[in-house]
């Protein structure tokens, strides 16, 4: 077993699996070399550049680029993948020479996959001693995340190209006029209109999260614990921005929605996750209070249209608008008279499915990011005041924009002192509202 066998191997893969990659190779470099098509013009030319590297592989995943050391005789390369090892064998340079661009287009090429650029992505700024996971990886967990999260599956996501990133919009209509039949040369013209256009601003701010578990744990454990793991990073990150999109408030002063009557925790790096935007109970209930309506009873026909009612122009096509709300209130809603029963909602009625979807043709969204609140719309810092129920209606094409700024970033460490192994996760997004009047609150909802 020659040097490179046997460091796919220690990564993980069986002899087969290591034997049938390298003769993979083999043959696209001998077909190179008799001047065959190799899959692609691309990898063609780089098995064309095979040189004989010598690279110590260590153990664990990375996808990190870094610049061109001074001297890579002595410089540790960042640690690879079996099939980064391999596109890097492919590309004939050390990783530390080539753009992560050129990489990825060398890993997609060893795959059989697509190019994407964003393939190999830098995972986190760290030592050369953490262990990155690759960026597939991280898609997936992207796509955990904003498949499961109410909030990112029902409204724009948007990736954010800067940080922080300006995008504009057209502020107003133009205006039509009527026009008198034009009868001489010198008939006064149609009026202009000017174009009005405005900007957004998306800032987009990090959420993260760090855990220790011991080797012990690894070893003697009936299940494994990465996927354990994984799960709950997905879990916290969803649960996080889902409360940070809806009720998020950047106030410091103990006035904040979500602890009124205490200030939030600032302490660097344990900050209040919800301290890191402002959300869109926040922009109707206090910045536009117009927005926000005070139920007082339960949820029925007419409370629903009244606030509905507040979203005016923007309220009007149900097919446009989503109601968010918590699990609480969806349950009441089960028992509404006028979805109960199928002389009432037909075969639909909730005491025959045990679903409601929609309510006045509005698709009800049911999300965890909206807490129950006190009578004024607010989260106290008692919690037993907290015992009223809210609804956020959102015109869906004008409400909201989500802004994404790069991957979800994950980086996994040994720490030898203690025989543990420390996982961090870290992501970046922002809210923005377009039209505040494409928002509406109710609250108080008993």
């Amino acid at each position: 077993m020659d040097a490179l066998e046997k460091a796919l191997v220690d990564q993980g893969m069986t002899a087969d699996e290591a034997f049938v990659q390298l003769k993979k190779l083999a043959e696209a470099k001998k077909a190179a070399e008799e001047g065959q098509d190799v899959r692609s013009s691309n990898l063609r030319k780089m098995v064309d550049e095979i040189v004989d590297a010598q690279i110590n592989v260590r153990a664990k995943a990375a996808t990190k680029i870094e610049a061109p050391p001074e001297d890579l005789t002595t410089t540790v390369p960042p640690q690879l993948t079996a099939d980064m090892w391999l596109a890097v064998k492919i590309a004939g340079k050390h990783p530390s020479q080539m753009s992560a661009k050129a990489l990825a287009k060398a890993y997609s090429d060893q795959r059989g996959l697509e190019y994407d650029e964003r393939v190999i992505q830098k995972a986190l700024d760290s030592t050369d001693t953490s262990v990155l996971v690759p960026a597939v990886l991280q898609r997936q967990l992207y796509m955990d995340i904003e498949k499961e999260a109410p909030m990112m599956a029902n409204f724009r996501v948007l990736d954010m190209p800067n940080n922080p990133w300006e995008m504009p919009y057209q502020a107003s209509s133009l205006t039509i006029y009527g026009v008198d039949e034009a009868t001489t040369d010198t008939a006064t013209a149609v009026a202009g209109s000017d174009l009005s256009f405005d900007k957004i601003t998306f800032n987009a701010k990090k959420l993260g999260a760090r855990v220790f578990w011991s080797t012990e744990l690894d070893e003697d454990s009936l299940i494994a614990i990465l996927p354990v793991i994984r799960e709950d990073l997905v879990r916290i990150t969803r649960n996080g921005w889902e409360r940070a999109f809806l009720m998020g408030d950047e106030t410091t002063a103990n006035t904040n929605i979500n602890v009124e009557g205490t200030a939030p925790t600032t302490t660097a790096g344990a900050k209040d996750y919800w301290l890191q935007c402002d959300g869109v109970v926040h922009s109707s209930l206090i910045t536009h209070t117009g927005q926000s309506l005070d139920i007082s009873a339960v949820m029925g026909d007419t409370k629903f249209n009244l606030l509905r009612a507040k979203l005016g122009k923007y309220g009007v096509n149900p097919n446009d608008l989503a109601a968010v709300m918590p699990r609480e209130l969806w349950y009441d809603m089960l028992v509404i008279a006028n979805v109960l029963t199928p002389d009432k909602y037909g075969p639909n009625a909730t005491i025959l499915t045990g679903e409601l979807a929609k309510y006045f043709g509005i698709p009800l969204i049911v999300s965890d990011g909206l807490q129950l609140t006190d009578t004024t719309g607010r989260i106290d810092d008692t919690p037993g005041d907290n015992t009223k129920k809210s609804m956020v209606f959102i015109n869906r094409p004008y409400g909201v924009i989500i802004g994404r700024r790069g991957d979800m970033r994950i980086a996994m460490q040994e720490v030898i002192d203690t025989d543990q192994t420390k996982a961090v996760v870290y992501s970046r997004y922002d809210i923005q509202f377009p039209f505040w009047g494409a928002l509406a609150y109710g609250y108080n909802i008993t």
